[in-house]
């Protein structure tokens, strides 16, 4: 049986700070690995729920006490405007379909329910600087590299609307694309 995981001492990043979640709400975490986001969440009394491919990884999320669905975003069968938040951490760019994996997302999320994306961009400051060494590069892993206006027409295609964008780029990149590019 797989070893219960908890969470880090630093219980909310930055990006879980944004999410505005009530107690007693439905949380759905799309790749959520082990569940170790989720659980940062644990202690706002929501439901936690995940989609995750990997099954070892989703055993791991069950023996957290989170619902998981093993499988492809696309296919999950969660009901319809369940999910009062979702996140996607790093996962839309691993999709072969995204715009399919998105339009169900979007069936299985409250209409006044909200999804939070993070991946990388082809327009941040890492991808100017590195280019070819840049770590977010990672074919045949990531299949999409998403730009703003490639990601607005696909969210407008899945009958969603983006009401705040922020560009970052990432200390981890930087350093693995650092790496990359000292080795080459």
């Amino acid at each position: 049986e797989p070893a219960v995981e908890k969470p880090s001492v630093r219980k909310h990043s930055k990006r879980h700070r944004r999410i505005r979640i009530a107690a007693g709400q439905r949380v759905l975490d799309v790749g959520c690995g082990s569940g170790y986001d989720l659980l940062r969440l644990k202690d706002r009394g929501c439901a936690l729920f995940g989609i995750e491919m990997n099954p070892d990884a989703a055993a791991q999320a069950r023996a957290n006490g989170i619902t998981v669905f093993q499988g492809s975003a696309d296919r999950a069968d969660f009901p319809d405007a369940h999910f009062h938040q979702v996140t996607m951490n790093h996962c839309l760019e691993h999709f072969h379909d995204p715009g399919a994996a998105l339009l169900n997302i979007r069936r299985m999320t409250h209409p006044e329910g909200s999804i939070y994306l993070t991946f990388p961009t082809a327009e941040g400051a890492n991808f100017h600087l590195f280019h070819g060494d840049w770590y977010h590069l990672d074919v045949p892993r990531h299949l999409h590299f998403f730009t703003h206006d490639s990601f607005r027409r696909l969210a407008g295609r899945c009958g969603l609307r983006i009401v705040h964008r922020a560009c970052t780029s990432g200390t981890r990149g930087l350093r693995h694309s650092l790496k990359g590019g000292l080795a080459g």
